[in-house]
């Protein structure tokens, strides 16, 4: 009796061992399931015809996603159906993917549901720091790198928060305005995207960021203008370079303002802010008057058509109407 006891727990012990090694694997298939795994845009272009040198192609982006989780209206899962359905060779998510985030389960919870929503398009989707995504700092940090996957040539402590890429015929440049401190491009982002820029072949520039150079509206005094000198050092490596548009998120509306020697004194060149804030968040107050050339206060999303030098902005409600077209002509072509 005492051997088949010893028997018993032994095989019960083993089960359980079974058991618990089920589950994580269950768990790490689901996980690595919805890993955005990206389609390196060399290849990527490969495969679509679209080698780098290529003048014809578009990308989307996604404003302010933080109410996705509580959005009777889904918003962003039509965002999402819409998009897929114009196939853009890639899409950027301008911050605030989630409403908090905190501590690492809190974190990999909401962002496994938010990437279950965005799966149609997440092997092209690149996302952007916000604040609301950077809530529990270092512990957001952790859960931003496990979770995503991006490139990660930034400056050192930015892994997959600061990079960039080519594709097509333009160099895609992404910042972080919420390390270490909110409302700040740092001085180390500086120095590494002056480097980066130096070193940009590509025909088209496009940066992106979450908190605007330049807010229009509610953000005014919280954006980046808090620490102007960083925020002036930032411009002026971006207006030097002559970068095609910069795009950002943080204000719920939709705007686009011209940021040329009249808004930032000295600027050589013109350059296009275009605020696309708001495809699934509360909605914001309008602009102040004169800010803005263009803005829109409905859940809406950009899709940017390029062909050789013209760019194309064109704006899209989550019905899939089109609310606004916008074109100009890149001027620092090589």
């Amino acid at each position: 009796m005492p051997k088949n006891y010893k028997k018993i727990i032994l095989l019960f012990l083993v089960a359980l061992v079974l058991v618990f090694l089920g589950v994580f694997l269950l768990r790490k298939t689901i996980f690595s399931s919805l890993s955005n795994k990206k389609i390196n845009p060399v290849v990527y272009n490969q495969l679509n015809d679209k080698k780098i040198g290529s003048e014809t192609f578009s990308f989307a982006v996604i404003g302010d996603t933080k109410s996705f989780d509580n959005d009777p209206q889904n918003g962003l899962k039509q965002a999402v159906s819409l998009i897929n359905g114009k196939n853009p060779d890639l899409t950027f998510v301008v911050g605030d993917l989630i409403q908090k985030c905190s501590d690492l389960n809190q974190c990999e919870n909401l962002y496994n549901q938010w990437k279950q929503v965005m799966e149609p398009i997440l092997p092209k989707t690149y996302e952007i720091v916000g604040n609301h995504d950077r809530t529990g700092g270092k512990v957001a940090d952790q859960a931003w790198q496990a979770i995503f996957d991006l490139p990660t040539n930034g400056p050192a402590g930015f892994s997959k928060m600061v990079y960039s890429f080519d594709h097509a015929n333009a160099h895609f440049v992404v910042l972080d305005t919420e390390k270490p401190r909110e409302h700040d491009i740092s001085s180390d982002q500086l120095d590494w995207l002056k480097k980066d820029l130096d070193q940009n072949k590509q025909s088209l520039t496009f940066v992106f960021f979450h908190e605007p150079a330049f807010p229009v509206g509610s953000k005014i005094g919280s954006s980046i203008d808090v620490h102007s000198a960083n925020r002036d050092a930032l411009w002026s490596i971006l207006d030097s370079h002559n970068v095609t548009a910069v795009f950002a998120g943080h204000e719920h509306l939709f705007s686009r303002r011209l940021i040329d020697n009249s808004v930032f004194p000295g600027a050589k060149n013109k350059i296009y802010q275009f605020i696309v804030g708001n495809t699934d968040a509360p909605i914001d107050t309008p602009p102040q008057k004169g800010l803005a050339e263009y803005f829109n206060m409905d859940h809406t999303f950009a899709l940017i058509k390029i062909d050789k030098n013209k760019i194309t902005v064109e704006l899209y409600d989550l019905k899939g109407n089109l609310v606004n077209s916008f074109d100009f002509n890149a001027t620092n072509t090589q």
